[in-house]
């Protein structure tokens, strides 16, 4: 029952039917309330004039006999004709003279305002006034004036309910209108009630479909979808649904893919690591434990030892300069540099590599066309992007091939690209190498050694400046791969 109560249908199935049985109470007590008020008015006005009738027929007694027998006798032969009429006769300030049904009346004062009313037909009806027998109700009545002798002038006021009618009166014509109201109400809540029942589970529907769409998709049904094309709240908030679970499923997706990229990476890594320790261990152990080794043979060894060295250098550098990127730790210092100049420290920096791999590194234009250019960025940050381009591009080239740095100018900008010859980057995977640790089909099947960090950590420098790395490549046929800067004002 509990978890009845907690549905959205079942509250407002509550609050509609708590609704429907207050209005239907309301609705009887304005019924009854304007009925009754309804039936004094027609009642009073069709004895308007019946006062003065009696009157007339009581014109004699009135005058010369106001409490004698033949004023008793005529009040009792229209009392019997009427059982439902009190007679009382008052002076002009109200004071009952005379009474025929209630002699505790006698003496009493009256409040003369709605009898004048009555009279002067100044009010609306119904008028109601004092019942001279209980001072403490009020009544319809009729009134007229008349001639009292020698005591002046007066009125007849006329009860139109006695307290013994009345009260059968009342009896009949209460059980009549509650057993009527009884039945429209009970109809009412019947149709009003099982219609109002069945639209409310038409309307809500919806919610339930959406709420196990919901449940589904908590349960681990990504898939789950609503499917609502209406342009209420309701379809708003469907499709507010499908587009959070879209979201969330490409979330999961790209989660499953870093994590299945870091798994690479770790093993990237524990490889790139474990290959030139193993060449150090190697060769430490033959420097070690050989005492016959002459001079060419040592310094053979020690140049392979400072190339592991120099690599398990580059790569835990990397990983600093990645990690610095995201914790925001890397403190960007602008500061205005020739930018020229800077292409031709890094040509002249892998100059050797480049030779010793077969591999022809140019500057195209480095100074364009005699002008410094200048730009205004972190030195560091932008030499360690463009060399990550430059290590990537002599590593796809093969023995051969070409490596070109070229700088070009726009209108506000300055771009940094590196050409190559070599293997090139499949379509399918330009929206790939820029993501962290990943490694192409090509450099996987040929077993070069690599993190997959150079792309990631050099569109992250750019972006870091407000630039943006450019790429172009073609299989078999090498790529183009630079950054664009803006240019100091």
């Amino acid at each position: 029952m509990p978890a009845l109560f907690r549905s959205l249908y079942a509250r407002i199935a509550i609050v509609y039917l708590l609704l429907l049985v207050s209005l239907c109470a309301i609705c009887s007590w304005l019924i009854v309330v304007n009925g009754n008020r309804f039936v004094a008015e027609m009642e009073q006005r069709f004895n308007l004039m019946l006062a003065a009738d009696i009157a007339a027929q009581l014109a004699q007694p009135l005058t010369t006999d106001l409490n004698g027998q033949a004023m008793r006798r005529a009040v009792q032969q229209i009392t019997n004709f009427n059982h439902s009429l009190s007679l009382y006769v008052l002076d002009q300030r109200g004071k009952v003279l005379a009474t025929f049904s209630c002699p505790q009346a006698l003496g009493r004062t009256l409040t003369m305002q709605p009898l004048l009313a009555f009279i002067n037909a100044s009010a609306t009806l119904p008028v109601r006034g004092e019942d001279p027998c209980n001072g403490q109700s009020h009544k319809i009545f009729s009134a007229a004036p008349v001639d009292l002798g020698v005591q002046g002038k007066g009125y007849l006021y006329v009860i139109l309910d006695s307290p013994l009618n009345a009260s059968q009166a009342s009896r009949i014509r209460g059980s009549y209108i509650l057993r009527t109201l009884g039945l429209i109400a009970l109809a009412a809540l019947l149709v009003t009630g099982v219609v109002g029942l069945i639209l409310f589970a038409w309307l809500t529907r919806r919610f339930r479909r959406l709420t196990n769409s919901v449940h589904r998709f908590k349960a681990g049904e990504y898939d789950a979808i609503v499917e609502d094309t209406s342009g209420d709240e309701i379809g708003d908030l469907a499709r507010a649904f499908n587009a959070m679970a879209a979201r969330i499923r490409q979330q999961i997706e790209a989660l499953e893919q870093t994590d299945s990229m870091r798994r690479d990476l770790i093993a990237n890594i524990s490889h790139d690591f474990r290959t030139p320790l193993t060449s150090l261990r190697g060769y430490a152990e033959r420097l070690s434990g050989t005492k016959t080794m002459n001079e060419h043979e040592h310094q053979a060894h020690l140049k392979h030892m400072h190339a592991s060295i120099a690599q398990l250098t580059q790569l835990a550098d990397s990983l600093s300069v990645l990690s610095q990127l995201d914790a925001h730790e890397a403190a960007v210092r602008f500061e205005p540099f020739s930018l020229a100049e800077l292409i031709q420290d890094i040509c002249a920096k892998f100059q050797p590599q480049a030779q010793q791999s077969g591999i022809a590194l140019t500057a195209v234009q480095p100074l364009a066309d005699g002008d410094v250019t200048h730009v205004s960025a972190d030195i560091a940050l932008i030499e360690r992007a463009i060399s990550n381009l430059v290590e990537n591009a002599l590593a796809s080239t093969d023995l051969g091939g070409e490596v070109q740095l070229k700088l070009e100018t726009g209108t506000n900008h300055v771009s940094v690209t590196v050409r190559d010859n070599g293997a090139g980057i499949a379509e399918e995977e330009l929206e790939l190498v820029t993501q962290r640790f990943y490694r192409t089909q090509a450099s996987r099947s040929q077993g070069r050694s690599g993190s997959g960090l150079g792309l990631a950590i050099a569109r992250e420098i750019a972006e870091l400046h407000g630039g943006t790395l450019l790429l172009q490549s073609q299989p078999g046929k090498g790529s183009q791969i630079g950054i664009r800067l803006l240019l100091v004002p």
